[in-house]
């Protein structure tokens, strides 16, 4: 048996139309596991319409995952976003074939399509959608889905409830000592709507600045952004709010720890120097041979000790220059 978790907050006008797309499905041996945060809109009755298990818990993805896992009967669990949307009717199938040539210590995600009305927000994200095909370390993500065997997933402990979202970048740097992640046959599909309300490039950077505080785990931020991110809901991205907020929990305890946190961030920024490659493969159609290029080439001269001081020093020079700049727009 295969199960679906999807987890919800307030997903009315999304939820339906990712159900009635599993409904179509070949796969028959299969539950939907609606695992809800305290939706106060339509989704518990959408989902209950359309024969999907709900199951309640507070609100924060990795904790409402972690309950539906709990209550899944399936040999095989697939993890999915509301807003995603299958492409083809035999995709369950063929992905569960797929997986059934690997031991439990392999877990699936398909590669995305992002989808936007706007044909200039869709081409800003086409390096983002190339990425998905890779299995670098880093480049998992939620919005590809998860398929992954019940097994491997209880062993490894399931989400992280840390926060109230990356339990998906979290579950990937652990898998990736565990076993590997392979690609899927077909696409899924995610909707690009942050991106259209909050402005592509203001998206990306508060997606930067929230990955290097991840990768330090720096609690202050995660307390305190939601409220920031609350307070500019509806309006285009602003920022600069989180820049500031990131460079006070980065010297909260004073200049030696900062400028140890700042290394920490190089050395991070210099293990995804590959990502540079790849961009710029990627707009030569050439992106296997740049990456090539990258590992035989590059990256045994970058990846020592000085590769990261120089990589932390082009950061700390982004950093104030994104933010003296910024600063003066916002004037």
């Amino acid at each position: 048996m295969l199960s679906i978790i999807i987890p919800t907050l307030n997903e009315a006008t999304t939820i339906g139309s990712l159900l009635e797309n599993l409904g179509h499905q070949t796969v028959t041996d299969l539950e939907v596991i609606v695992a809800d945060g305290g939706s106060s809109d339509d989704t518990l009755a959408i989902a209950e319409d359309h024969g999907a298990w709900v199951t309640h818990s507070a609100p924060g993805r990795g904790l409402q995952l972690n309950e539906g896992a709990r209550q899944a009967r399936g040999d095989y669990l697939l993890f999915l976003h509301a807003d995603s949307e299958l492409t083809r009717e035999d995709q369950l199938a063929r992905a569960l074939e797929m997986m059934t040539g690997y031991d439990e210590h392999a877990a699936g995600h398909f590669p995305m399509e992002f989808v936007s009305a706007s044909d200039e927000v869709a081409e800003s994200l086409h390096y983002f959608a190339a990425k998905t095909h890779l299995n670098r370390p880093g480049t998992f993500n939620g919005d590809q889905g998860l398929l992954i065997h019940a097994k491997a997933f209880r062993l490894l402990g399931g989400f992280s409830e840390r926060y109230g979202f990356l339990e998906d970048q979290d579950f990937g740097e652990r898998f990736n000592d565990y076993g590997k992640f392979v690609t899927l046959p077909d696409a899924l599909r995610t909707s690009a709507r942050r991106f259209e309300q909050e402005g592509v490039e203001e998206r990306i950077l508060l997606n930067t600045i929230i990955m290097g505080m991840f990768h330090l785990r720096q609690d202050r931020f995660f307390l305190e952004a939601p409220g920031i991110y609350r307070a500019s809901a509806g309006a285009r991205l602003n920022p600069l709010p989180f820049l500031k907020l990131a460079r006070q929990s980065v010297m909260a305890d004073g200049l030696w720890p900062g400028l140890a946190r700042c290394y920490r961030i190089g050395r991070y920024a210099n293990r995804n120097f590959w990502q540079v490659f790849f961009w710029a493969g990627l707009r030569l159609g050439e992106e296997d041979q740049w990456l090539s290029s990258y590992d035989r080439y590059a990256s045994p001269i970058t990846r020592n000790p000085l590769g990261d001081a120089l990589a932390t020093v082009v950061v700390l020079a982004w950093f104030f220059t994104t933010l003296a700049s910024l600063s003066i727009r916002n004037r």
